[in-house]
């Protein structure tokens, strides 16, 4: 389980940290889709650090790369940055996933 200090000062640090504990357990253990957009949002909303939204939110989509769910929320961390192109097209990723698996 990942520390406070990790998950509020240090994000960056997640992938390592369960990319190194699934070596030792010989297993793929990834971090819950919903515990590290929580986190994104309250980067996002409540601090307003896009920069580190946006580090849970693209762990959340190499983790669950067919997460509309995951793909949208990096949209919304990418228009709040300003990077427009980025959004829509993470947008347009997470249309295409909600159709697919509905």
């Amino acid at each position: 389980r990942p520390s406070l200090n990790t998950l509020y000062k240090t994000p960056s640090k997640l992938a390592f940290q369960y990319d190194n504990l699934s070596k030792r357990l010989g297993t793929n253990i990834v971090p819950q889709e919903g515990l590290m957009n929580f986190f994104g949002y309250q980067f996002l909303e409540t601090f307003n650090d896009v920069e580190k939204a946006i580090i849970y939110f693209e762990l959340n989509t190499k983790n669950f790369p067919n997460s509309a769910n995951a793909w949208d929320s990096l949209a919304d961390a990418y228009n709040r940055s300003g990077e427009k192109q980025k959004a829509k097209e993470y947008y347009e990723k997470a249309k295409q996933l909600q159709i697919k698996y509905p």
